[in-house]
């Protein structure tokens, strides 16, 4: 007898998963469609062999059949499964064949199961499909591909019961359900899993997995991550809109325990104003390539040559938390005060320069206005915005004048206002693998500034500064960007269908499967100048059919990644747009 497959993509452990399905809404009746957002299909993948006795005996007789290639519905329809697509038959005998040109991802199909409630389960020698015939165009078809789904990709055979289907593949049997969460539930359960892994002294990051797919064997990931303050300041960011919205006192401490991280990257140095990357006790492993350093007693060492993404990272984090935090969280909020006031001073008095270890300017840390007079500064131009907002939220934190001064100077004297402009019309396309970290940045840059700037003239500008970056990267349907955009320019058409769908898709399981969208039908490479980059799709590809991705990092367009199940993501692509659109009302509670 084949030992059970223990893998739960639910990313939690068995009883846990039992006490919050326990809380779910019964699944039988979808009548509320995601607009409402109380309600929405969750899937949820779980593999056992096929002698496992929680497959139910009548499902494994079934299983054990050869496959059928056509049913009939209970509205007696016949449906029947095809190399050229899938045969729809009415009671009269009209025929229709359903094909890539109407969203069926793959062929051949070689077997079929109709469900109770007028679903059509597909196998393929490609993975499973789900084939919702009532469902809006977008909403039709579910294709399930790779671990995160399936053990083996070459199903043999289906059973259909309600919202949720039995998949026979050569190696084992998967269930996949369609479960209805809260969104508020999907958090709890996402939150709970990031809590799981070994806490590495508040820092917040993806982890590795040891053995792939198991998330109890979960380890954090090596110090020699790049951003392990940028990763931290979103989740501090995103408890601190927690905390705004709810009062959570768990989500206050988890805010406190993380922001004790970031100032630790910043006492850690010994340089004034100058945070590091990352920093690791001496007995901490992993690679430790790039700049490290030790620390005077050796019991330490940290990461340098921090770059714009970490500064970006901090403000954004210590902004949201400066304003969220209760007043009365006195020993908190000065701490923060005293960051913002070193990082500004090094910046301000070293030229509007990140100046590191031997008193050098970091690769990524120039901001002076001689920089931008380079052709490589004119080429990054849209990073005035940082320094913009870099200053802006300085002074808005510390009330130090010479910050405020330091802003008009940029403004008025050096014309960074007109940089971003600029820099933002100038960004790359974005399929281009060079776009989404500038995206990133520039998005997290513009949110405090627009909160803080009183100025009418450059609020509009920096308004149509966000406008012009929002309609660029308004195909990609991310929550967090379409927020930020809400907030920042107060429009009420900002996708707000498409975010909440994509928060409903992004999966409860955050680990890094390698996922292949290349073979499918119904998606077209899109044109792209580098034939070396990973192929990219020409419309964005749903969240729970693609790569798992950190916010703002990677292309939600890109078919193909090939990452084993090794790693697994912090949960703030989800998380942070959340609590953010709940702060805002944006989501209902």
């Amino acid at each position: 007898m084949k030992p059970q497959i223990t893998r739960y993509p639910l990313v939690l452990s068995i009883s846990t998963c039992y006490v919050f399905l326990v809380l779910v809404l019964s699944a039988q009746c979808f009548g509320q469609g995601p607009t409402g957002n109380l309600v929405y299909r969750q899937i949820v993948s779980r593999q056992y062999s096929l002698e496992n006795s929680v497959v139910p005996e009548e499902v494994r007789s079934i299983l054990g059949r050869p496959a059928s290639k056509e049913v009939k519905a209970r509205d007696g329809i016949r449906w029947r499964a095809g190399a050229q697509g899938l045969v729809e038959i009415d009671p009269s005998g009209k025929t229709k064949i359903w094909t890539p040109k109407d969203g069926l991802p793959i062929l051949p199909l070689t077997s079929i199961a109709a469900g109770p409630e007028g679903w059509i389960w597909l196998g393929t020698p490609n993975g499973a499909i789900c084939f919702r015939p009532n469902a809006p165009a977008g909403e039709r078809w579910s294709y399930f591909w790779g671990r995160r789904y399936l053990d083996d990709n070459d199903v043999v055979d289906l059973v259909a019961q309600p919202h949720r289907a039995w998949i026979r593949t050569r190696i084992g049997v998967s269930l996949i359900e369609f479960k209805r969460f809260t969104l508020e539930q999907k958090s709890t359960l996402i939150e709970k899993r990031l809590h799981e892994c070994p806490d590495r002294y508040g820092l917040v990051a993806d982890s590795q997995l040891l053995r792939p797919g198991d998330p109890t064997s979960c380890r954090p990931d090596p110090p020699s991550n790049d951003n392990d303050g940028l990763s931290t300041s979103l989740y501090v960011a995103t408890e601190c809109f927690r905390f705004g919205t709810t009062h959570s006192p768990e989500a206050l401490r988890n805010a406190h325990h993380s922001l004790n991280a970031l100032e630790r990257l910043l006492s850690i140095t010994g340089i004034p104003g100058f945070p590091a990357r990352s920093f690791a006790s001496r007995s901490a492993g992993g690679d430790t390539g790039g700049e490290w350093h030790w620390t005077a007693d050796h019991a330490w060492r940290w990461k340098g040559d921090t770059s714009n993404d970490e500064l970006v990272g901090h403000y954004f984090a210590y902004s949201v938390a400066y304003d969220l935090l209760p007043s009365s969280d006195v020993a908190a909020r000065k701490a923060i005060r005293q960051a913002v006031q070193s990082i500004t001073d090094g910046l301000v008095s070293h030229g509007y320069r990140l100046v590191g270890y031997g008193n050098r300017v970091t690769r990524w840390g120039d901001y002076s206005p001689q920089y931008f007079a380079t052709p490589e500064g004119e080429a990054e131009a849209g990073t005035a915005l940082e320094l913009l907002s870099l200053l802006r939220t300085a002074y808005h934190i510390t009330g130090d004048p010479k910050f405020l001064d330091a802003y008009r100077q940029i403004v008025e004297k050096y014309g960074y206002v007109q940089h971003v402009i600029r820099g933002v019309s100038m960004l790359p396309p974005i399929n281009s693998s060079d776009y989404y970290s500038d995206e990133k940045l520039a998005f997290l840059s513009i949110y405090p500034l627009l909160k803080y700037e009183d100025n009418p003239v450059l609020v509009r500008q920096y308004r149509q500064a966000l406008t012009l970056l929002w309609h660029r990267a308004e195909s990609e349907h991310n929550p967090l960007w379409d927020y930020i955009y809400a907030v920042g320019t107060g429009a009420k058409n900002y996708g707000a269908q498409e975010a909440l769908e994509t928060l409903e898709r992004i999966p409860l399981d955050m680990t890094w499967w390698t996922v292949h969208n290349s073979q499918r039908l119904d998606l077209f490479v899109a044109a792209d100048p580098n034939p070396d980059r990973a192929k990219q799709a020409e419309r964005v590809i749903p969240p729970d059919q693609r790569c798992m991705t950190k916010t703002g990092a990677e292309s939600p367009f890109q078919m193909d990644c090939d990452i084993g199940g090794r790693g697994e993501g912090d949960g703030t692509i989800f998380l942070l747009p959340y609590w953010m659109g709940r702060y805002y009302r944006l989501l209902p509670p």
